[in-house]
């Protein structure tokens, strides 16, 4: 692999926990913020968010009002994580998520997550 081709030969299967907080931007910055912290916070608790983390087999995609988990090579890691945090949320639930699953092909940059994480971002919106 040269420095001009960092792009991996391989295509590898992305497997995307993606979660928003509904009515977020009802919320006041200082709420927002508040939530947000929240939101990481119980996602650091979580099994397979800790697995991930330490395996390297997940990126973290920030977006304002949630988060996008990249899981490579395990396809039922993102439904593991959704159940933690719904677990972890409780009845009735401290904070208001929609998640949603999507499973498809990427390119890993082997330099760089960047390129990564925009086909990730692009993975968990409405029209990728």
């Amino acid at each position: 692999m040269t420095a001009e081709n960092n792009w991996s030969s391989e295509v590898e299967i992305a497997h995307v926990l993606f979660m928003d907080v509904v009515g977020y931007t009802l919320l006041s910055m200082d709420q927002q913020v508040r939530v947000i912290a929240q939101l990481q916070k119980l996602l650091r608790g979580t099994t397979e968010f800790q697995k991930g983390e330490a395996s390297r087999d997940m990126i973290r995609v920030p977006a304002g009002d949630g988060v996008g988990l990249v899981f490579f090579r395990d396809p039922v890691a993102p439904v593991r994580c959704a159940l933690q945090v719904a677990e972890a949320l409780g009845r009735p639930a401290a904070i208001e998520l929609r998640m949603g699953i999507h499973s498809g092909p990427v390119f890993r940059s082997r330099t760089s997550t960047r390129t990564t994480r925009s086909r990730a971002a692009a993975l968990t919106s409405p029209t990728g």
